[in-house]
C-alpha cells in the first residue's frame, strides 16, 4: 500500500493535537446512509423565514412517523418540559430510524423510564438551532435539556452545489430545518448513542462478551489504567472485538506462507513486554475525540492521511478502507507483520461516547498490529 502523510493541527476542547482525518467515511460508518426520507417544510430559512404555528409537540403528535419518539415522551413526561416555555431542538430520529437499530414501538416503551429519559433527553437540546446558525466546522457543542454535551458538526470545506451535510456525535442528520413556533427539528438516520455512564474501564468491563482480550492486552501493557478516569482530555479508544483475536494469518520475516493462529488470554500471559513495543497496543488510544463523521467532516488531504503515534514509530492509516498500520522503525524480529494489508472497520454504530463527551469507543473488527 502506497502511503501519504498529513500532518495537521486541530484544535479541540481548548489544546493543539496531531489529528487524521479522511475525505471518505469508514464503510462501516456508511452502512445506514443509502436509504434516507425527508420531510417536508416550507421553512427552509433561505426561501422562506415564516415560523410554522404549531409546537413542536403538535408536531410529534400530528406525524405518525415521528409517533415513536412522541411515545416515549409521554412515557418519560418530557413531553410536558417541550412544551413549556422556551425554545428547543428536537435531534429526532424518525420510526424508521428506531427500525434501523433493531428497536420497535414495544421495546422502546418497555425500557425502564429513568435510563428512556436520559436517553430521549440526550436528544432534545436548549435553543432553536437551524442549520445555518451551525458553524462550519466540526465539534460545535451544544447541550442537551439534561446537560450533557453534544457535538454537532459541518465539513470544513462545503461543497458549493452539494446537499447538506450535517452530523451529530457521528450521526447523519437526513432532513433540516423542520420549524415550529418553539424552535426545531434536525432527522436523525439513527438514534444517538445514549451516554455511557462511568469511563470507558466500566463499559468495556460491561462488554466483556466482546472485549475481554483487548482489555486482557493492555493490562499486560499496562495501558489499562488510561481508561480509568475520565480527565478531561479527549481521548478515543479503538477497540477490537474478541474475534478480532481469532485465525489471524501471519507471515514471519523470510517466510512464504501465511501461519494461522488465535490469542487467547493465556498466550496473552506469555508476552514478554520487555521485547514487544507497547505500540503493538497502544495504536488503539488515540488522542483526541474522534467521530466516524470526522473522516470525511475534516479531510487532511486528497485521499486519506496519517496519524504519527508519540514515538514516531508506528503510523495509523485511515482511508476508505478502514483502519490500517505502518511502522516507520525495524522493531524486534518477535514483532510480526503489521496487519495493514487487512484494515480494520469500525463496527456500526460506533460513536459511543462518555456522559461527560470527553471519550468516545469506537469498536473495531480486527487489529490493527499483530503481536
Amino acid at each position: 500500500m502506497i502511503t501519504v502523510q498529513y500532518n495537521i493541527m486541530k484544535r479541540k476542547t481548548g489544546v493543539f493535537i496531531k489529528y487524521i482525518l479522511v475525505t471518505a467515511l469508514l464503510p462501516a460508518a456508511m452502512q445506514w446512509s443509502a436509504c434516507t426520507k425527508t420531510y417536508s417544510t416550507a421553512t427552509d430559512k433561505s426561501l422562506d423565514p415564516q415560523r410554522s404555528s404549531q409546537s413542536l409537540l403538535d408536531y410529534l403528535k400530528n406525524n405518525y412517523a415521528f409517533s415513536m419518539f412522541y411515545a416515549g415522551l409521554q412515557k418519560t413526561g418530557l413531553d410536558k418540559q417541550i412544551d413549556s416555555n422556551g425554545k428547543f431542538t428536537l435531534l429526532l430520529p424518525d420510526n424508521d430510524a428506531f427500525a434501523r437499530i433493531n428497536i420497535t414501538r414495544d421495546s422502546l416503551l418497555g425500557m425502564d423510564t429513568a435510563y428512556l429519559r436520559k436517553w430521549l433527553g440526550f436528544h432534545i437540546l436548549f435553543g432553536d438551532i437551524g442549520y445555518d446558525s451551525i458553524p462550519q466546522t466540526v465539534d460545535n457543542v451544544f447541550y442537551s435539556i439534561l446537560g450533557q454535551k453534544i457535538y454537532l458538526s459541518k465539513p470544513l470545506v462545503p461543497s458549493p452545489n452539494g446537499p447538506r451535510v450535517l452530523h451529530v456525535n457521528g450521526t447523519d442528520v437526513n432532513s433540516f430545518d423542520i420549524s415550529a413556533s418553539n424552535g426545531y427539528i434536525q432527522v436523525l438516520n439513527t438514534p444517538l448513542n445514549a451516554p455511557l455512564e462511568g469511563n470507558l474501564q466500566d463499559f468495556i468491563d460491561a462488554h466483556l462478551d466482546q472485549f475481554s482480550l483487548f482489555k486482557a492486552s493492555l493490562k499486560k501493557f499496562d495501558l489499562w489504567d488510561r481508561l480509568r478516569t475520565d480527565t478531561g482530555k479527549p481521548l478515543t479508544v479503538f477497540a477490537p472485538v474478541n474475534d478480532a483475536f481469532q485465525k489471524l494469518r501471519v507471515r514471519y520475516p523470510g517466510g512464504i506462507r501465511y501461519v494461522l493462529y488465535s490469542i487467547t488470554e493465556d498466550s496473552i500471559a506469555t508476552w514478554d513486554t520487555s521485547v514487544m513495543p507497547t505500540d503493538v497496543f497502544g495504536v488503539y488510544l488515540f488522542p483526541g475525540r474522534i467521530f466516524t463523521s470526522d473522516f470525511s467532516d475534516a479531510p487532511a488531504g486528497p485521499a486519506f492521511a496519517s496519524y504519527i503515534m508519540p514515538d514516531q514509530q508506528v503510523v495509523v492509516n485511515f482511508d476508505s478502507y478502514g483502519l490500517g498500520v505502518r511502522m516507520l522503525s525495524n522493531y524486534n524480529s518477535r514483532l510480526k507483520k503489521p496487519r495493514d494489508n487487512f484494515p480494520a472497520t469500525i463496527i456500526s454504530p460506533g460513536n459511543y461516547m462518555t456522559v461527560n463527551g470527553n471519550n468516545v469507543i469506537q469498536p473495531i473488527n480486527a487489529l490493527l498490529m499483530i503481536p
